[in-house]
């Protein structure tokens, strides 16, 4: 049998191990939470810039799982131009500018991405840029982003 004094041990670590237990599965459920909020601002992010970018041309869509190692940085969404049947998806990632990483929208299809511009409230930031700062950043990105989602698997009928 168990002594006295090791009941005592025995119960304050079953007390601390339950205490972790119960602290890790809330800070599990907090972030599938938190997760679904995130996912929800990011496409409200993207239709408020594709709005301002082309009135009323193109629906923002569901989010898309991208298995591609872009996905800790960009988040995609699926995006239908009105009378086109073509696939488009908008991709949100950060990008290096003069003030600081900031947060692009890109609208890709099977060959092409064009920049569709921040998705920040503070309109001065494109305008504190050096234009030919941005156009590398953007060309770069234009270039390589169709790439990614066609080998991420996004246009494979």
């Amino acid at each position: 049998m168990l002594s006295e004094k090791n009941k005592i041990i025995l119960i304050k670590v079953s007390i601390l191990a339950g205490a972790f237990i119960v602290t890790c599965a809330i800070l599990i459920t907090m972030i599938f939470l938190a997760k679904g909020f995130w996912k929800n601002g990011l496409k409200v992010s993207v239709e408020q810039t594709l709005e301002k970018y082309s009135e009323n041309t193109y629906k923002t869509g569901d989010f898309v799982e991208l298995k591609s190692q872009l996905s800790p940085g960009a988040a995609v969404f699926n995006c239908k131009k009105n009378n086109d049947s073509n696939r488009y998806y908008a991709v949100i990632m950060r990008i290096s500018t003069i003030s600081g990483p900031a947060p692009a929208v890109f609208l890709c299809s099977e060959y092409d991405a064009e920049f569709v511009g921040f998705a920040v409230e503070n309109g001065n930031l494109k305008q504190t840029m050096n234009p030919d700062f941005l156009e590398i950043h953007t060309r770069y990105w234009k270039s390589l982003l169709p790439k990614i989602l066609l080998k991420a698997g996004l246009f494979d009928d």
